[in-house]
């Protein structure tokens, strides 16, 4: 390999090897500079999925750039070699340079800075490094700090092939779990406790890691070393940092910093890595601390015990100097506050459901905020006072969702069963404003008027708020490719509405940000490519794109986006393109939002009748609408890969996952055929409409898909019945909501005319064919909640109820008279009895709980054995539930990355 020129690279010598593949120096003889040659190892390179999963990985990577991160110049492949071409940093690492001691502070907080600020960077773009340690970061000559191999132990790695070496590089094992042994943890001296227990990582993970390479750098020990791996592993999870050993002069925000940065419970952690670089770049101005408390606070952590013994030294020494530092700060100009991340903590009880949408709001004056919680059988509001511990249930109102303030936050507006109500922030009864047959999002105006989306298409309307018949707003233009107007914002001094137009579609295209103006009636585009607008009043236009915040400056007088768009908080849970964003902010600067992703990685398990889960597959990904085959050989999954959605088959036998459909179309919800020969699904392909017809294809990976619907409107695949003969579906109907139909086709494919089954006014889908074809289950919302309903196919009968407290999903037992069912808190199962016509239920018997909310009950299939379910479940689910971040101005951090110019 010495001397060898690969495509343009000569390799001059090998500088590095380890967990992550062998490195080399080369010289680029076009650009005539020094490169580093990182050779992707086999195993690696010999698996698709993995090469294909590391080549989305080094495209993200490409896009990082900043003066302390190492760049990504190229991936090349050559002869079948791949490698990565990457910045070389000449110097030293920082790991080799603390073998020879601790640096001083001085030496230590620059380095730690320029740390934090290519951490900062990194997780902008949504990169987390998962494997920070000294021996990532080189130290230049002229002290420059640079880290390398951003995200690339996620990149490279995804099974585990040794333990060996776990101390010093990184390694892909999970100690904890032996049914799920595929982890990667990253270096056991410097992996946080959630990476040492197996569970999913974000950037706390890298806020631990930094705060263990500060530690070392300043006491020249590692903070949770040990002899070998086991030890290392076992203090990161059960034993505190010595913090005597740091020297005497660190400075008392430092000592804070660290506390926060190694705080076990990483809803505890310091959340964002911004807030350490603001710390040291404080602590590097001003060593000695302007707080005599948080000086105070942070010598008690180093060692309590003598500063109890000389508190009253202390006090006697400290009050005088007190005195003068209150004068000092009442002659001196106050600064601008500081910007600060908190964690609004929700009692497990009061959760937010994973299926909310617009879930909470804070009010305009900062004080509270309002929350979906779980109810009756599903939601229910919560209200928060920001200086109270405990969150407050609202009564009467289960069923709400969607809550938004008044302008004087006295009032509280929402939707609940089909209808726009309000409720007074102090509680009593709800009051009725209007029908809202499938409410989309509202906003309370200064002029006593309610703007919102009473249903799934249409434009804007507006409604007092005291109540009465709602007044169309906005009109959806014909031939455009939005069928709906959403998620209204109000401009200030009544100037128009700011809303999301959008259509039956996940296209980023097919989704925009417009405005109305209340002037002149005039609505027009602002943004495409962007949902959920709302106007800042610092002068900016935010909007939400996947999951990233944008904003841009925005110009009141002539409603025109007057700069260019810019990141200005990433990871922002959110629903589908036409939602809005889990954020909220008040009138002062302070903002609410829930962290998230945008993308769960499932997992494929086993459930038994107890809850108790084991794995089915070790390959995780973004799956949903989880199908089992009629033998349990095989299970049909959605599997969601960039913007598309496909249909895949998972062979148990030989664990291997191949796609069934390839159409760049939308390609969801599987259904098998009893036999095991077809799956029925949903697809837009072929479609003018953006609505998802039905389609069927052979399970063998050699046919082509054929089509069984012309929809206007979305079809749903819900069972195929013992014969195979027929089809239930669920038409999504914008004025009778979910109906159910039965589909004919015979042993040639021919297709008879759609069936009416359960038609109006409210929703009804999931239908189940029972075992002998006779019944079928189903669900309705027809009662004002979502209950479970079982009647004969062949009529005679009424629906007969089964659940009692709510259920969204039904699925028939294989093997004896009973029926499974889930709502959002528990699975059930009943048994029944048939008497010639008659069906009769028992009550429901609970199985088992839903846990910490996130596992998907919607997603459930049952085994040939009626003994177990074939689910997918999010591979992070381990009981700890997101919490809410509230940032203290919050305008500033806006202001400070998109500048407002007069």
């Amino acid at each position: 390999m010495i001397g060898s020129i690969i495509a343009n690279y000569e390799i001059v010598r090998e500088i590095g090897r380890g967990g992550m593949g062998i490195v080399y120096l080369a010289r680029d003889t076009k650009l005539d500079r020094d490169v580093a040659i990182k050779v992707l190892p086999e195993d690696v390179a010999a698996d698709p999925e993995r090469l294909a999963r590391f080549e989305r990985e080094a495209k993200l990577l490409a896009t990082l750039h900043h003066s302390n991160v190492a760049a990504v110049y190229g991936l090349e492949v050559v002869d079948g070699v791949r490698y990565l071409v990457l910045e070389y940093i000449e110097g030293e690492d920082l790991a080799d340079i603390l073998s020879r001691g601790p640096l001083s502070v001085d030496d230590a907080l620059p380095i730690a800075r320029q740390i934090t600020e290519a951490v900062e960077a990194a997780h902008a773009k949504g990169v987390v490094h998962r494997d920070l340690k000294p021996a990532n970061v080189k130290i230049t000559s002229d002290g420059t700090a640079k880290v390398l191999d951003f995200g690339l132990a996620k990149a490279l790695h995804e099974e585990v092939t040794t333990a060996s070496g776990l101390v010093t590089s990184p390694t892909i094992i999970n100690l904890t779990s032996p049914t799920n042994p595929a982890v990667i943890l990253g270096t056991a001296g410097y992996i946080s406790p959630e990476q040492a227990r197996g569970k999913a990582v974000d950037r706390r993970t890298d806020i631990w890691s930094f705060g263990c390479i500060l530690f070392e750098m300043l006491s020249g020990e590692k903070v949770f070393g040990g002899e070998t791996a086991s030890d290392s592993l076992g203090a990161v999870m059960h034993k505190e940092p010595e913090w005597s050993a740091l020297p005497p002069d660190t400075p008392a925000t430092v000592l804070l910093l660290l506390r926060r940065c190694l705080a076990k419970d990483r809803k505890r952690r310091l959340q964002d890595i911004g807030d350490a670089r603001i710390e040291l770049e404080e602590a590097i101005a001003d060593p000695t601390g302007s707080s005599l408390n948080l000086a105070v606070s942070a010598l008690a952590a180093r060692d309590r015990r003598p500063i109890l013994a000389a508190l009253p030294w202390l006090l006697m020494c400290l009050l005088p100097m007190a005195l003068v530092a209150t004068w000092f700060v009442m002659r001196t100009p106050q600064q601008p506050r500081p910007i600060r991340k908190l964690t609004l903590s929700i009692d497990a009880e009061q959760a937010i459901p994973f299926f909310a949408v617009a879930p909470f709001a804070i009010s305009p004056d900062a004080s509270r905020v309002v929350f979906v919680g779980p109810g009756t059988p599903f939601t229910s509001l919560y209200l928060r006072s920001l200086d109270q511990v405990e969150a407050l249930p609202l009564p009467n109102t289960d069923g709400a969702t969607r809550p938004f303030f008044s302008p004087d936050g006295q009032w509280i507006a929402y939707e609940d069963d089909d209808r726009l109500m309000r409720i007074s922030a102090r509680g009593g009864p709800p009051n009725t404003l209007c029908d809202a047959p499938a409410f989309r999002g509202g906003a309370w105006g200064e002029d006593g008027t309610i703007v919102f989306t009473p249903d799934r298409t249409g434009g804007l309307f507006r409604v007092l708020a005291a109540g009465g018949t709602p007044e169309p707003l906005t009109t959806v233009p014909e031939g455009g490719f939005a069928n709906s107007h959403r998620n209204a914002s109000l401009l200030p001094d009544g100037r128009g509405v700011l809303f999301t137009a959008c259509g039956n579609t996940d296209d980023w295209e097919k989704v925009a940000v417009w405005v109305y103006s209340n002037e002149t009636g005039e609505q027009k585009e602002l943004i495409r490519g962007g949902t959920d607008g709302r106007y800042v009043p610092t002068g900016h236009l935010v909007y939400r794109r996947e999951t990233t915040l944008m904003a841009a400056t925005f110009d009141l007088d002539t409603l025109e986006v007057t700069g260019p768009s810019v990141p200005v908080l990433e990871g922002v849970a959110g629903g589908g393109i036409w939602n809005p964003a889990w954020f909220s902010f008040a009138q002062d600067g302070t903002a609410v939002y829930m962290p998230g992703t945008g993308s769960t990685e499932m997992s494929i398990v086993w459930t038994d009748l107890q809850g108790r889960d084991e794995p089915l597959s070790d390959r995780n990904g973004e799956y949903r609408d989880v199908a089992l085959s009629p033998n349990d050989d095989r299970v049909a999954l959605t599997v969601h890969e960039d913007t598309d959605n496909d249909i895949w088959i998972l062979e148990r036998q030989r664990d291997i996952l191949r796609p069934l459909t390839f159409d760049p179309a939308d390609d969801r919800n599987p259904v098998w055929s009893p036999d095991g020969r077809w799956i029925v699904f949903s697809s837009d392909r072929d479609s003018d409409a953006d609505a998802t017809s039905l389609y069927r294809i052979t399970a063998d990976f050699t046919g082509t898909p054929q089509r069984l619907t012309t929809a206007e409107f979305p079809h749903i695949p819900d069972s195929v019945s013992p014969d195979g003969a027929t089809i239930a579906y669920m038409e999504i109907h914008p004025e009778s909501n979910g109906d159910l139909y039965f589909l004919h086709v015979d042993e040639e494919g021919v297709v008879g005319e759609p069936e009416p089954f359960a038609v109006g006014p409210k929703w009804q889908w999931s239908a189940a064919f029972s075992p002998d074809g006779r019944w079928i289950a189903y669900c309705s919302a027809k009662s004002g909640r979502a209950e479970v309903y079982v009647r004969a196919v062949s009529g005679g009968q009424a629906p007969v109820q089964v659940s009692t407290d709510g259920g969204f999903r039904a699925a028939w037992s294989p093997t004896e008279n009973r029926l499974f069912y889930a709502n959002t808190e528990k699975m059930y199962a009943v048994r029944y009895t048939i008497d010639g016509q008659t069906m009769t239920p028992d009550l429901p018997e609970p199985l088992f709980a839903a846990g910490s909310g996130r596992s998907v009950f919607s997603d459930f299939s049952v085994a040939s054995d009626g003994l177990r379910f074939c689910r997918v479940v999010p591979t992070d689910d381990d009981g700890e539930r997101d919490q809410p971040v509230v940032i203290l101005n919050w305008f500033k951090e806006l202001t400070d990355k998109v500048p407002v110019t007069d």
